[in-house]
């Protein structure tokens, strides 16, 4: 599917794994293009539909096409209670019925291929092949070029797109240029990786990690300590090739593809996190005759989006097991830190009438957010205004019944 953008490659679908990964056999034989984690929840993109994974991927069901081939499924996001998929020739389609059923979502889209979405400051933006930036209209569903600073005339490809503590970065065309909104001038910025501009280097992978940014390039894997200003080579103990990045909660991964002996092959690599600067990375394991397109770490497993499946192994130490029977089964505050607004996701065994109040580090009540709300049983998705409020620490106290629990929230 992707031996048009990355020229070089075979793509082979194969069932051959290593000893350490275990398939998502709910998940057909099929390239799988992306796996994402949104409130809690898994989603993998195959070549005609959505996977919706639950309990950290111990199941998983799929969407239904509503006998219309969706096409290849790139990137995935859940905007305002909806589903949306960004697909490659197919362009954006919507479900509002948590993909049992899809609409095309195309109006203003002037390109139909789709990379990556993210959602910033309560909008959607999608990263496109070829065509640079949109930004949608959620009450009129319309799309718009979100370009101000960024050319396609050379090459207008955005492999990925990502949200930091106050902005968005993007791996994007193919002159070894980082791309940074600038908010106050609503221009895309850009600052080069090296002295001087570097023909040929693309980037197709992003990691932030606050003010540390990580770049995975089709050849090398580069870091920047200082939100993107400066950056070196972070590729000690890493085989070259395209790089795909992945955080967990503690250490980052790195899934090399490279191709040895006529053969795809993936090398995957873990380091602790927040290490110094050169500090090798350590190899997990590798496979042939494969290939590589996102991963994601939840409950310890990382799981890795490939052409022969989803897998995942486990890395991590495991988390305590949610209480089945608890009223409150996930309970988040993202993003955060954050700045004008943040989002409070909680999901309920049964139904509930909820109250939340703002209370700074002192304990003094700021404002009451909501009381007395009714919710219903599964996920609730409340907006949280921070508008005007200073930047400090504050936490978000939310009363359910004679339990109360707290999270901590930094506005800057």
């Amino acid at each position: 599917m992707k031996s048009a953008l990355l020229p070089g490659f075979i793509f082979l679908a194969c069932v051959c794994h290593a000893q350490s990964w275990t398939r998502v056999t709910e998940v057909p034989l099929t390239s799988v293009y992306c796996i994402e984690l949104h409130n809690s929840t898994l989603y993998a993109g195959t070549n005609d539909r959505v996977y919706i994974g639950t309990n950290n991927g111990s199941q998983w069901t799929p969407s239904v096409s509503q006998g219309n081939n969706i096409g290849s499924v790139e990137t995935i996001t859940l905007f305002n209670n909806k589903l949306f998929a960004g697909t490659f020739y197919g362009g954006v389609f919507v479900s509002t019925d948590m993909g049992a059923h899809w609409q095309p979502a195309n109006n203003g889209l002037g390109i139909n291929s789709i990379s990556k979405f993210v959602i910033w400051k309560g909008n959607l933006y999608a990263a496109t092949y070829g065509d640079g930036f949109y930004k949608y209209n959620d009450n009129t569903g319309q799309w718009a070029l979100f370009n101000n600073g960024f050319s396609t005339s050379v090459d207008g490809n955005v492999y990925d797109l990502a949200v930091t503590d106050s902005t968005l970065i993007a791996g994007a065309g193919a002159n070894g240029y980082f791309y940074k909104y600038n908010p106050t001038t609503a221009v895309w910025d850009y600052f080069t990786y090296f002295a001087t501009n570097s023909p040929g280097l693309q980037v197709y992978s992003l990691l932030v990690e606050g003010n540390t940014f990580y770049a995975g390039t089709f050849n090398y894997t580069l870091r920047s300590n200082d939100k993107g200003h400066t950056w070196s080579f972070d590729r000690t103990g890493l085989h070259a090739g395209i790089q795909v990045l992945a955080a967990g909660n503690e250490k980052d991964y790195v899934a090399v593809n490279s191709f040895d002996g006529g053969l795809n092959s993936i090398r995957f690599y873990a380091r602790n996190r927040n290490v110094p600067t050169g500090t090798a990375w350590t190899i997990l394991d590798s496979v042939t005759d494969d290939f590589c397109y996102r991963m994601v770490v939840v409950g310890g497993r990382l799981y890795a989006a490939r052409d022969s499946g989803l897998f995942y192994m486990q890395t991590e130490a495991v988390t305590a097991a949610p209480d089945v029977n608890a009223t409150v089964q996930d309970l988040r505050l993202f993003p955060n830190p954050a700045r004008g607004s943040s989002n409070l996701s909680i999901r309920l065994r049964t139904a509930k009438k909820v109250s939340v109040e703002l209370i700074d580090a002192s304990g003094k009540q700021v404002s009451v957010l909501f009381s007395g709300l009714g919710l219903k049983a599964g996920e609730n998705l409340l907006p949280v205004n921070l508008q005007h409020l200073p930047a400090a620490v504050y936490f978000i106290r939310i009363m359910i019944g004679s339990d109360q629990y707290a999270r901590k929230l930094e506005v800057f």
